[in-house]
């Protein structure tokens, strides 16, 4: 409570000399990535055009994201007929809606929440009585699968798989009221269906598809159902149609994941093989995360432009020229694009001091890189569930719009330690293995466990 409150202090403090009217201060939880358990078969979806042209037909839903220090966005949901709102993270590196239950605010149990949902029959929820547990690195939640109405922006309800976590541990001063996934199955719904095909099949959304545009500006970032934002797409550049690799699981397991082909920072370059070139997608993950071997000698050309490691994170003069992160991801053609990450992309500023947004990463020997915000603020993100492909369109986001520039160092370090109090220390939590869980009815569920920032 004393960190909430020092941290809602600074901000009120700081951002009013900023003549900013009215600021979220929900501080978006940080998710987890699951596990990706990749099969030795793949199977190639989708068509080969080059670039992705948007469909005539359909309409689709602008849904406004709250921006949270270029952290964490989130969105506002309805559940249940009474149309209860609760604000959640956006996550495509998951696939579970969760929320805080009742009984879990009322005993205490809830951790870190405040906000919750009563599911009753009378409010269309009905529980499935089957219990789970969503593991993190260094705390979970439990509860039990239920099913509700659940509605986003002005779309109508669909019947939604929700898991009520009835129990939390190790978690402080969550500002968000739980989290949507965004991945490609949901085991738990009719068929497997993901949150967003559950809209299009109920005639919601006319494409089954998503966008995302994450921004610098405090009102500015979007998701949108079933289409994407042109507007958003900078006017020169292409758009390129990437197909995922399939673990042919159709659980929760399969993540939106692409192949990198090689990657280059100034004299550092490696081109990647089958054993480490994984990328997930991750809107979840502020960061760029980087396999160690390869973080590794990023940071050498870091260090070497003068950056130094203050408080467990490299900073430099803002005022320095260091050179793009580029990546090479082979598209739907075969044919390897360059996407390029510039230096005010892959740092923070703050007081002319910049912060990498780059964290390395230990964990499945096949996942080489998690593609946060970082990464997703410099393009606009494109998920296609009917070929299960993700395009890319460089953003019009500018870090010169970057809301929370002004804030001194010591601010931004006040409300980063209290986003990171259940993080690992030193870099990119590991992922970790599935592993089964009994239901009340004595069936065995396989969880994915997840990590923590």
């Amino acid at each position: 409570m004393i960190i909430k409150q020092i941290v809602t202090f600074a901000l009120l403090l700081i951002l009013s000399k900023a003549e900013i009217i009215k600021i979220q201060l929900k501080k978006q939880t940080i998710t987890q990535l699951d596990y990706l358990q990749q099969d030795s078969n793949i199977l190639q979806h989708g068509g080969n055009s080059r670039y992705l042209q948007q469909s005539s037909q359909g309409s689709k839903q602008n849904v406004d994201l709250a921006n949270y220090l270029q952290q964490q966005y989130s969105a506002e949901i309805t559940i249940g007929k009474g149309k209860k709102t609760l604000q959640v993270l956006v996550d495509t590196g998951s696939s579970k809606l969760m929320l805080p239950s009742k009984n879990c605010i009322d005993n205490k149990n809830c951790k870190g929440f405040n906000a919750y949902y009563d599911c009753l029959s009378s409010d269309g929820c009905n529980t499935t009585n089957i219990e789970y547990t969503q593991n993190y690195l260094t705390g979970q939640v439990n509860g039990v699968n239920v099913n509700a109405t659940v509605g986003i922006a002005n779309l109508s309800q669909i019947q939604q798989s929700v898991l009520l976590f009835d129990e939390s541990n190790k978690f402080t001063n969550e500002f968000s009221d739980g989290l949507l996934g965004l991945s490609v199955y949901n085991k738990d719904n009719n068929g497997s269906n993901s949150f967003v095909t559950n809209l299009y099949k109920n005639g919601v959304i006319q494409e089954n598809m998503f966008s995302l545009y994450l921004g610098y500006k405090l009102d500015d970032s979007e998701l949108v159902l079933g289409g994407y934002n042109s507007k958003k797409i900078d006017p020169s550049s292409k758009i390129y149609n990437h197909k995922i690799l399939q673990n042919l699981q159709y659980d929760d397991s399969q993540k939106w994941v692409i192949p990198v082909q090689r990657i280059e920072l100034n004299t550092f370059s490696k081109t990647l093989s089958s054993q480490n070139n994984l990328a997930i997608i991750d809107s979840s993950y502020p960061y760029l995360g980087v396999e160690q071997s390869m973080y590794q000698g990023m940071v050498d050309y870091f260090v070497k432009k003068g950056a130094k490691l203050i408080n467990n994170k490299y900073q430099i003069e803002c005022n320095k020229t260091l050179d793009d992160i580029q990546f090479t991801i082979t598209d739907s053609d075969q044919v390897g694009r360059i996407y390029s990450l510039p230096f005010s992309f892959y740092t923070s500023n703050s007081s002319n001091t910049c912060t990498f947004l780059i964290q390395s990463y230990n964990g499945a020997s096949n996942v080489g890189f998690v593609l946060g915000n970082a990464f997703l603020r410099r393009y606009v993100s494109i998920f296609y569930y009917s070929n299960l492909t993700v395009s890319f369109g460089q953003s019009t986001a500018n870090p010169n719009d970057d809301y929370t520039s002004g804030l001194p160092t010591w601010a931004i370090a006040v409300i980063a330690a209290a986003a990171s109090l259940f993080s690992l220390a030193g870099g990119f939590a590991l992922y970790k293995k599935c592993k089964g869980n009994k239901n009340r009815s004595g069936l065995t569920q396989t969880m994915v466990s997840n990590t923590s920032i």
